[in-house]
């Protein structure tokens, strides 16, 4: 269980390394990468990284089912998916308001516009 476990470790952080390569790629020139538009990026970051790692879970499952099963599996499955939610429900729409809002309001204002947007 000892090399799964380090297994899952370094693919995280490959998938999390890889995920910034391609924000910073593929952000628009205005952005500067990660550093202009920072949470945004960050986001789009870690909503990457958590699709990427639901679709390398399931062999983690088969890896562990075929071995003695000393991973709480379920555990991880319930994670992955209350992270997700919380990122489809919450974390995404608040972010994108955020990007959306005028620059120069005032951080009530921001609030204000944010909340009654995610609200809707």
């Amino acid at each position: 269980e000892v090399f799964l476990l380090i297994l899952v470790i370094v693919l995280a952080l490959a998938m999390i390394g890889i995920n910034c390569y391609i924000v910073i790629h593929y952000s628009h020139p205005e952005d500067h990468g990660l550093l202009g538009a920072w949470i945004p990026g960050v986001v789009s970051v870690l909503a990457l990284t958590l699709a990427s790692g639901q679709i390398l879970l399931l062999p983690l499952d088969v890896a562990n089912a075929k071995g003695d099963g000393g991973l709480d599996m379920e555990a991880f499955w319930f994670f992955l998916y209350m992270i997700q939610a919380s990122f489809i429900l919450v974390v995404i729409p608040v972010c994108l308001f955020l990007y959306e809002v005028d620059e120069d309001s005032k951080p009530m204002s921001k609030f204000w516009f944010v909340f009654f947007r995610e609200i809707v």
